[in-house]
């Protein structure tokens, strides 16, 4: 398993690439918030990653829309941090937070940070989670607008137990219960009941953390030891209309987890005997001459239906 999290580039050469800019949408449209950009960012490896694709009509007619109903992209903002996780908070705000071996600005002093968007000056207020760092934590907002991370780096491929809450209205964190296994890059998912679930993480080198872990606001953590499997670092998970959490991959073979119950009785996909059991073949791009494009990934387009009354 290679190092995805290494950064290849020294911090002159970040430096150089201006990595703590950003951009943000600015108008009366609603302000977009995206998760691809963290492999990207975290990688170091942009310029390699990015590929020029062509725009849809819709996209070539909408740029053609006035700002004051698709936005428009404000200048740079440059941030104190180089801000590889980040979340739209409840309130507008965003909090974000870097990696430990790319320290922030000197005059900032803290690798996390919530960034006021709305006002023109941009204004940060320092975020220090004081229980763990929180770089390679999972996370995922709770019902109630606060933020749980689980997890967190002590070193390369090395995650810990430790559970922090940041709650947007104090600006703080608090300490929640530990996991029973340590995770770093672990994958978070709020479930429709207000739960948690937590997959993956490596617990020190290559030994991954296989086994699920569900929170509970009222009683804590419970492990999902029927569940046992081993999957890639921040696995995709999304939870689904029927209520159990849908892995995309990004191997492959796609997967339904489901959390309910006692832990002896949960697995992956319990319809069929298999672990494993919706394969996804997922094809090549190809152009409208018939040539494979090598430098293209392949998309797909998963559509999770509905569960008929009274089944699951």
């Amino acid at each position: 398993m290679g190092n995805r999290d290494r950064d290849h580039l020294t911090a002159a050469g970040r430096s150089n690439l201006g990595r703590r800019t950003f951009l943000k949408l600015t108008g009366t449209a609603t302000v977009v918030a995206t998760t691809g950009l963290v492999g990207i960012l975290d990688s170091g490896q942009a310029p390699d990653r990015l590929r020029t694709r062509k725009l849809h009509r819709e996209a070539l007619a909408q740029a053609q829309e006035p700002p004051d109903v698709v936005g428009q992209w404000s200048a740079l903002v440059d941030l104190p941090i180089v801000a590889i996780h980040m979340h739209l908070l409840p309130d507008g705000n965003v909090l974000a937070w870097g990696k430990p071996e790319t320290p922030p600005a000197p005059s900032f002093g803290v690798e996390a940070a919530v960034w006021d968007p709305t006002l023109a000056s941009p204004t940060f207020y320092g975020a220090h989670d004081p229980y763990v760092t929180i770089y390679c934590s999972g996370h995922s907002f709770l019902e109630d607008g606060r933020l749980l991370a689980a997890g967190g780096h002590i070193g390369d491929f090395v995650g810990s137990k430790i559970v922090s809450v940041f709650d947007f209205s104090t600006r703080t964190w608090s300490r929640g219960p530990d996991m029973h296994g340590a995770r770093w890059y672990p994958t978070n998912t709020t479930l429709a009941n207000g739960d948690v679930v937590v997959v993956s993480g490596s617990i020190s080198g290559s030994q991954v953390n296989r086994i699920p872990e569900v929170w509970n606001a009222a009683t804590g953590w419970r492990t999902l030891n029927g569940a046992k499997l081993s999957l890639p670092l921040y696995p995709w998970m999304h939870l689904a209309p029927t209520g159990k959490v849908f892995n995309s991959g990004p191997r492959g073979t796609t997967r339904y987890l489901d959390t309910r119950g006692l832990a002896a009785g949960r697995r992956w996909d319990p319809r069929t005997s298999e672990i494993a059991t919706l394969s996804a073949t997922l094809p090549e791009r190809h152009d409208p001459a018939g040539r494979q494009d090598p430098r293209d990934r392949w998309e797909q387009v998963i559509r999770i239906q509905r569960p008929e009354r009274g089944s699951l």
